[in-house]
């Protein structure tokens, strides 16, 4: 999405520029999740429900990956605390799921948009495209 909304805002649809898109796509690469959130937020017009809705999915991913054995300790010894690390992890999985399912969908927006711009040059006008703006409708 990141780079597909920057794409748009250059208008590589009618002059490419593979220097800058690897540069992009490098730069997404080596990026947190966090950092990506950012980057994403600098092409692309998302409103405040829909960036809670993603910041919610980072804190559980930063949770699972960087505490998750810390918070339970010793609770996997126990059914009581076995079935509390499984409700936590079942309320990651949600939030994270959910929150790539909303992606994938901005990305088909994104894929569809630029496919009839393709389909229809005319409509491409450089610097037209500043921010592409998403709604959620939840």
């Amino acid at each position: 999405m990141m780079l597909a909304a920057k794409g748009l805002q250059e208008n590589w649809m009618a002059e490419s520029d593979v220097t800058a898109a690897t540069e992009i796509y490098e730069k997404i690469n080596k990026s947190t999740l966090g950092r990506l959130l950012a980057l994403v937020r600098s092409v692309v017009e998302i409103e405040d429900a829909l960036i809670h809705h993603f910041q919610a999915a980072l804190k559980a991913r930063n949770k699972l990956m960087h505490g998750f054995y810390l918070l339970h300790g010793v609770k996997i010894d126990s059914d009581d605390g076995r079935d509390e690390m499984i409700a936590d992890l079942d309320s990651y999985h949600d939030l994270l799921f959910n929150a790539w399912q909303t992606a994938s969908a901005m990305s088909g927006v994104l894929m569809d948009y630029m496919l009839e711009l393709k389909t229809n040059p005319a409509k491409l006008d450089r610097g037209t495209v500043s921010k592409i703006e998403f709604k959620w409708d939840r």
